[in-house]
């Protein structure tokens, strides 16, 4: 997935660059998605503020419809960036499988079953909440 998304921040940037200077602090930016188009969505507005093209004022909150979640150390990162949940809106029909397939939300009594079976996922930040 961040592969994609690095294809894609690449072809979105020049035009960042181009309304930033256009608009200066007056730029807002908002990315939306379906599918792995929303994932590709919520990775490409935490590129630009990771790498700091953008400021945190800059980005409306992502608006996703039926994405698998990309984020699996949990908050961490949203932490780090000084953004709540509400940065990332997900949008979930409830027999969708499309976003519970890369799902990091495991079941405590599933979580337990696999460190049983691979030591390494002890420390797994998904397996751990």
């Amino acid at each position: 997935m961040y592969e994609a998304a690095k294809v894609i921040y690449e072809k979105v940037i020049p035009h960042v660059v181009d309304f930033l200077q256009t608009h200066g602090e007056h730029a807002r930016f908002q990315f939306t998605g379906h599918s792995l188009g929303g994932s590709i969505a919520v990775l490409v507005s935490l590129m630009l503020l990771i790498r700091n093209v953008v400021r945190c004022s800059m980005v409306e909150p992502v608006v996703t419809f039926g994405s698998p979640f990309v984020l699996c150390g949990g908050r961490k990162l949203l932490d780090e960036l000084t953004l709540d949940d509400a940065q990332i809106y997900n949008v979930i029909m409830h027999r969708d499988i499309v976003p519970r397939g890369f799902s990091c939300n495991i079941p405590g009594f599933l979580s337990s079953i696999l460190k049983l079976f691979k030591r390494s996922l002890h420390s797994h930040p998904c397996l751990n909440e």
